[in-house]
């Protein structure tokens, strides 16, 4: 969970980070316009937040046991 603040509201914003295995191209709603599909080394350049790059380390090199969720 990344935290950083927000100063144009005054507030400290809590953003988490997600990740998803796709078996085909993602279908784009009203809030996106545009998808590409990048080497792991050029993904990872255009992510902004320390958490972000966290969590692309822990998808590459394999997640501790304790941080996955199994339903």
């Amino acid at each position: 969970m990344e935290a950083g603040w927000g100063a144009a509201h005054d507030r400290i914003n809590l953003i988490p980070a997600f990740a998803a295995r796709l078996t085909a191209d993602p279908t784009l709603d009203r809030e996106h316009d545009a998808f590409v599909w990048l080497p792991a080394e050029a993904a990872a350049a255009r992510l902004a937040w320390p958490e972000q790059r966290r969590a692309d380390r822990l998808l590459r090199e394999g997640f501790p046991p304790e941080l996955l969720v199994t339903g």
